[in-house]
Formats: structure tokens, C-alpha cells, sequence
């Protein structure tokens, strides 16, 4: 009897190979990068833009993050590296559900390591919506989208928080890497209320200056949000791999 076998024509051959590291770095420099443009672009073509300009109860005199990413310009810039980003975030968080996907664990365990997941991609839906739909669209889906987009965050941290203490090994890196979770989440756990006091206080009863103070606090939200994330950077070990395979078969009679 004959029998026809199918073999691959050749071996797939890699096309391109980055690291973890370096994919993650990447998609930390694109936000930053992407404030500090907005910022530096405003404060040199229109700068009475945003240091002084009226709003709900008269002339501010400083900008708060969502003014500076909807200004037309600053956001185009702004969106680009942004938009550019969401799929390394994607595989950032693919990265650390695979770290904590190969223990043996409790159910409490498990549970952080599925919240993470759901917060984590939460966090980037919000984060991809509040670049698109700025103040200029509609002012209370924004507020809404910034809100969502710290909540999802802020549980995101917690649980990279309890995941991390519960795989803490006492190596010094991981001694370091757990104090400045724990920082950055006292950090942003203080200033998040703080920003939604000083909102109701600014656009509810005008009181003075906490526009300003507002702003200044959602500043330093931001730099914790991303200052958090960035202590990741020592777990982001291994590579990706692009490979390409030719469909092509060659036939064998035997």
C-alpha cells in the first residue's frame, strides 16, 4: 500500500526577537513621553491655553492633565503614542499573568491573579477611551472614564501588591521591588480622594485655588501610576519571538 506523508517545505525561521524588558520600557516612555509633548507644546505655542484661562468659576492658572491632552494639537500627539502603547500593555499583563500562572496556589491566590487580570485590561480599555474622548467631546463621560480608569488601577495594584508578597522570595531585589509597590500604592491611595474632594470643592462651590490644588494632585497621581507600574521592570525576563512558517508542503511516497 502507498501512503502519502506531508512535510513541512522548510523549518520556520525567525524573523525578530525582542525582549521583555525592552517591550516594557517601550510602552512606559510612550505615556510619559506622550505628557510631557502635550505639555511642552502648550506652554510654548498657546500658553494662555493653560495658565490662564476661564473655566467654571473663572480664570485658573494651571492646567490639569485632561486640559492638557485635549488641546487640538497636544492631542493628536497624545493619542498617537498612547493608541501605540495598548498592545505592549497587552503583553505586559500577558507576561504577568504567565509569572503567576505556573504556581501551585490557594484559592485566595488565584483569585488576585484573576482580579489582576480583569483590572488590567480594565485599565487599558479606560486608558485607550480616555485618549479618544477628551473634554471637548463631553465633559462628564471624560470625568466618568478618569475615574474608571484610577479605580481600575488602583485595584490592579493592590493585587500585583498581595500577589507579589505572596511570591516573595527575600532576594534584595524583591525586598526593594515590594517597598516601592507599597509607596506608590500609599501614595496614589492618599492623593485619589484628595482629587475627588477638590473637584466637588472646585465645581460645586468655587472655592479658590482648589483648581490648582486639583490639578497639582492629579499630577502627582499620574507620576505614581506610572512610577508603580515601572517597578515591574526586573520581572520582565525572557524574549518574544516573531517566526515566520512557510504553508507550503512537500509530499513523500512511501
Amino acid at each position: 500500500m502507498t501512503t502519502v506523508m506531508f512535510y513541512p517545505s522548510r523549518e520556520p525561521r525567525l524573523l525578530w526577537a525582542f525582549s521583555v524588558k525592552s517591550i516594557f520600557a517601550t510602552c512606559m516612555i510612550c505615556p510619559i513621553a506622550a505628557l510631557v509633548l502635550a505639555f511642552t507644546l502648550g506652554a510654548t505655542f498657546h500658553p494662555s491655553q493653560l495658565f490662564k484661562y476661564r473655566w467654571t468659576c473663572g480664570a485658573v492658572h494651571l492646567p490639569s492633565v485632561s486640559r492638557v491632552i485635549n488641546m487640538s494639537l497636544e492631542r493628536t500627539i497624545f493619542q498617537i503614542l498612547i493608541l501605540f502603547s495598548i498592545p505592549l500593555r497587552l503583553l505586559v499583563l500577558f507576561k504577568h499573568w504567565l509569572e503567576h500562572s505556573t504556581l501551585e496556589a490557594s484559592r485566595y491566590f488565584v483569585m488576585a491573579r484573576k482580579l489582576m487580570t480583569a483590572s488590567g485590561l480594565s485599565d487599558v480599555v479606560f486608558l485607550s477611551l480616555l485618549s479618544v474622548i477628551g473634554e471637548r467631546e463631553n465633559g462628564s463621560i471624560h470625568v466618568a472614564l478618569f475615574a474608571g480608569f484610577a479605580t481600575a488601577s488602583y485595584v490592579y495594584f493592590v493585587c500585583l501588591c498581595l500577589l507579589t508578597r505572596w511570591t516573595f522570595n527575600g532576594s534584595k531585589s524583591d525586598v526593594l521591588r515590594a517597598k516601592l509597590q507599597l509607596t506608590f500604592l500609599t501614595c496614589v491611595t492618599v492623593t485619589i480622594p484628595i482629587i475627588a474632594l477638590l473637584f466637588v470643592l472646585y465645581n460645586a462651590f468655587c472655592v479658590p485655588l482648589t483648581y490648582e490644588l486639583f490639578a497639582v494632585f492629579e499630577y502627582t497621581t499620574v507620576l505614581a501610576i506610572f512610577a508603580f507600574h515601572a517597578t515591574s521592570y526586573s520581572r520582565m525576563t525572557g524574549h518574544v519571538y516573531v517566526l515566520h512558517n512557510s504553508i507550503k508542503s512537500r509530499t513523500q511516497r512511501v
